[in-house]
């Protein structure tokens, strides 16, 4: 990510320049309200233990597809699984940090022997 130039805060400038991204978007067309039902789908979200991760992984569900929930909190993505689970949705949590191809590896793996696809 480029810095804009008249930006001179050396801090700022750190942190733009080492940020990881938190999650993958996934883009729905349309409103959601009048997308497709999810059923027999499934899907591996990171960053979904909270704020817009969140959010998109409660829609995906919601839709009827089944959920994994890849992040790298403890707390959150448990607590975002148990949630969806508690309210008869298939979810799951997968501690995985993105910066890891192993932890991506054994996620991905679990979410398919889990759900299949």
């Amino acid at each position: 990510m480029r810095v804009p130039p008249e930006s001179t805060d050396a801090r700022a400038t750190s942190l733009l320049t080492k940020r990881q991204p938190r999650f993958i978007v996934i883009a729905m067309n349309g409103d959601s309200s009048k997308c497709q039902r999810l059923s027999g789908k499934s899907a591996f979200v990171t960053g979904a233990g909270q704020g817009i991760g969140r959010g998109i992984v409660e829609e995906l569900a919601t839709q009827g597809a089944a959920v994994t929930i890849a992040e790298i909190d403890e707390t959150t993505g448990p607590s975002t699984a148990a949630d969806l689970s508690q309210a008869g949705l298939q979810a799951q949590f997968a501690k995985v940090d993105i910066r890891s191809e192993d932890d991506i590896k054994a996620g991905i793996a679990a979410h398919v022997t889990r759900f299949g696809t």
